[in-house]
């Protein structure tokens, strides 16, 4: 949108677009590595006595790792720029004229350098082999949308795993408010669970809301095109 409003054309403009696709490509390798180091301690946690809940998190993540080259790509570049480099090696701003001549499109692309990542010499080389059979550079958006679509899948799994106890307590949470509403005040905000001991002094205290019910709901619907991501892209382009 800058390139097209303000027609930057320096070298400096050029490696500002560099440094902010740098940017956000690391935070999203890192946002992605977290998910998949952190999910399987909270399913433990969660699941203690079902280790099998973890376990299938693993086994489709092993999957969705077999069947999707831009997570397993992006997986390996995380390790890369976590010891070695960048992962936006050049970036190209540029628009063609749409064959009806009554617009012109313009883009703006990350590329990855497979000659850079090749000098990592702890970069697995069966990926590094994949990449080098699509060229010397790739388009990360390809490789983005791909690894999102896969994350799409695992989370899918999560929300798979976890369904029957976000259920069961979701329901205990609502049947608790719908109690005291109905028996003895309808005011609930403040309104908290407590454990007391024998001389009903308070043990424990957990306030009851159901904030966080309608967020997870939220959550699920509002992530439920995820998993094909890959299929989508953005346009400004007006439809006639």
């Amino acid at each position: 949108m800058n390139s097209l409003l303000y027609r930057e054309r320096s070298w400096s403009d050029l490696i500002e677009h560099i440094q902010a696709a740098n940017l956000a490509v690391m935070n999203l390798l890192a946002m992605c590595r977290s998910y998949i180091d952190h999910a399987p301690q909270h399913l433990s946690a969660i699941f203690p006595d079902f280790p099998e809940k973890k376990d299938a998190f693993h086994n489709e993540r092993k999957t969705v790792y077999s069947e999707f080259l831009g997570y397993r790509a992006l997986y390996e570049i995380r390790n890369h720029v976590q010891h070695c480099g960048l992962p936006v090696h050049s970036f190209t701003l540029g628009g063609s004229w749409l064959d009806t001549r009554e617009a012109c499109r313009h883009n703006a692309i990350p590329y990855v350098s497979v000659d850079e990542l090749a000098k990592d010499k702890s970069f697995n080389k069966k990926i590094l082999q994949e990449l080098q059979g699509m060229g010397k550079k790739i388009d990360l958006r390809l490789l983005i949308r791909e690894n999102m679509s896969a994350f799409g899948r695992i989370h899918k799994c999560v929300r798979k795993l976890t369904k029957d106890l976000a259920d069961d307590s979701e329901k205990i949470v609502s049947d608790c408010l719908k109690d005291f509403e109905e028996n003895y005040d309808s005011h609930l905000i403040g309104l908290s669970i407590m454990k007391l001991d024998i001389q009903g002094k308070v043990i424990n205290k957990s306030y009851i809301f159901d904030d966080m019910v309608k967020r997870r709901k939220y959550l699920e619907e509002k992530n439920n095109i995820l998993v094909n991501v890959e299929r989508h892209f953005i346009t400004g382009q007006i439809e006639t």
